[in-house]
C-alpha cells in the first residue's frame, strides 16, 4: 500500500512484478466563506462551509495494459478560506475554487493520459445579511462528497455539514456562525 497526500505532481513507479493495481483517491474540500462585518443590531450571517471532495477508484486487473511503468498523481493544493472582512457594512469572502485530484498513466498529464479523476467540493459563500450557501460535494467520481452546511438567515448558529453514510466519502464543512440583530454571536456548526 502506497498512501500519497503532499499536494504536488508525484511521478511513482509501479513497483516491479506487480501484476494489478487498486489506485483509490479522495478530492480535497472546498474551502469556506468569511463572514460578514456589518453594523450593531444588523444580521451579519457567517460564511457558507465548503463541500466535501468526491470519491473515485480504478482496478488495473493486469498492469501490463498501462503500456507503462508509472503513474503521475496530482494532487491540487489546499484552497484558502474567504479572506476576512475588515471594511464595516461589507460582505464576507467566497472561499477559493475548489481543486482535483487526477491520476495519470505514464509521466505525462495530457487529457489522453488519465486513468481518472475526483473533483474537490466547492468553496462555501461569503456571508451577507440573509444567510449563505454552503458549497457543493464534488461531483465527479463514483461517489459525490457531502455539501457544506448554509449560514442562518437570521444571525443564529450555522448549519452542519452534509454526513455521507459510506465510510470512503469526504463529508461538507459546517458553516460558521453570524451574529444576530441582539447582537449576538452564533456558534459554527459542526462538520458533516
Amino acid at each position: 500500500t502506497y498512501w500519497f497526500t503532499n499536494q504536488v505532481t508525484t511521478n511513482w513507479t509501479i513497483p516491479s512484478g506487480a501484476r494489478s493495481l487498486l489506485v483509490r483517491a479522495v478530492a480535497p474540500g472546498g474551502a469556506g466563506g468569511s463572514g460578514r462585518r456589518g453594523a450593531s443590531g444588523t444580521i451579519a450571517s457567517g460564511g457558507g462551509g465548503g463541500g466535501g471532495g468526491s470519491y473515485g477508484e480504478v482496478d488495473v486487473p493486469n498492469v501490463a495494459t498501462l503500456g507503462s511503468s508509472s503513474l503521475t498523481i496530482v494532487i491540487s493544493s489546499i484552497r484558502e478560506g474567504g479572506k476576512s472582512v475588515t471594511t464595516d457594512d461589507s460582505n464576507g469572502t467566497n472561499g477559493a475554487a475548489f481543486g482535483a485530484c487526477i491520476v495519470y498513466v505514464g509521466n505525462s498529464t495530457a487529457a489522453s493520459n488519465m486513468l481518472f479523476n475526483v473533483a474537490g467540493g466547492s468553496p462555501g459563500v461569503g456571508g451577507d445579511g440573509d444567510g449563505s450557501a454552503g458549497g457543493a460535494g464534488g461531483s465527479i467520481g463514483l461517489q459525490a462528497g457531502g455539501a457544506g452546511g448554509a449560514s442562518s438567515t437570521t444571525g443564529a448558529a450555522g448549519a452542519g455539514g452534509a454526513t455521507q453514510s459510506i465510510g470512503n466519502i469526504a463529508t461538507g464543512g459546517g458553516a460558521g456562525g453570524g451574529i444576530t440583530t441582539a447582537p449576538a454571536p452564533s456558534a459554527g456548526g459542526a462538520g458533516g
